[in-house]
């Protein structure tokens, strides 16, 4: 925003940059609960679990996942690819086929009605799914869908993610992402300090004549973390939880493998 001189007016015009929204951002993946109910998700992960890329556990754990976030990207853009479209014409032959019916029903056409009914349910149920977790709102259960709702939070958030212009630390205008990163990294490098070659240790001495834990605490905080433990902690985080930083929700490792 820019203010222009008066001239001869006594009002000085005022001057908005708009810019819009920079559509060659590279989204990163992100692992949409629905997309566990897919009939062949599960021998997808199963393919890609079998395969041994390390010695090492958690290396080997996290190739996997790494090989398993394209082919799972891949899915969701071939299942949500044209889902408006998708949804709209099973409709249409939802319709279609009700109005036969009345006018001469018969068993293929009911037979046929409930197919139907069932296709739309279900990309509608993808569809909802997928903008309620894009849009991490809460689900209102005051009409049969939020769709509209759930695609403006989505808008709203897409737009606070992204950093448009920055005023660095010597008060320049930067509009280029590159400029804008490069800022950013700065900022925080001077904020982190330099590496310090010596570190100052706790004194023990001091630290004992202060609270201590007993013997048998000292067990508990050294035994090792069972599966419970991990599943329990899992199962507590919500569903509506932003993914890690490898795109996989928590919602991914609570599925039951294969047979179960």
């Amino acid at each position: 925003m820019e203010y222009n001189v008066p001239f001869i007016s006594d009002h000085a015009s005022m001057l908005l940059t708009l810019a819009s929204s920079r559509s060659n951002i590279k989204v990163p993946f992100k692992f949409f609960n629905v997309r566990a109910n897919h009939e062949e998700f599960l021998k997808i992960v199963e393919e890609i679990w079998q395969q041994s890329h390390s010695t090492v556990k958690m290396k080997n754990i996290w190739v996997k996942l790494k090989y398993l976030r394209p082919v799972l990207k891949r899915l969701n853009h071939e299942e949500c690819k044209f889902i408006n479209q998708k949804i709209e014409k099973a409709g249409q032959e939802l319709v279609i086929t009700q109005e036969n019916i009345h006018m001469k029903g018969n068993t293929k056409l009911l037979v046929k009605e409930r197919e139907l009914i069932q296709n739309l349910e279900k990309w509608s149920m993808v569809e909802e799914s997928a903008l309620q977790q894009k849009s991490k709102a809460n689900w209102i259960k005051l009409r049969d869908s939020n769709t509209k709702f759930f695609s403006s939070l989505i808008k709203e958030r897409t737009q606070r993610k992204q950093i448009i212009e920055l005023t660095s630390l010597n008060n320049k205008k930067l509009s280029e992402p590159k400029e804008i990163k490069e800022e950013i990294v700065n900022f925080y490098k001077v904020l982190m300090g330099s590496a310090s070659h010596t570190l100052p240790v706790v004194n023990k001495i001091t630290m004992r004549k202060g609270p201590t834990i007993l013997h048998q605490q000292r067990i508990r905080l050294c035994a090792e973390v069972t599966e419970q433990e991990i599943y329990e902690c899992l199962s507590s985080i919500g569903n509506d939880k932003s993914p890690g930083v490898d795109g996989y929700c928590h919602n991914f490792f609570l599925l039951p493998p294969e047979g179960e």
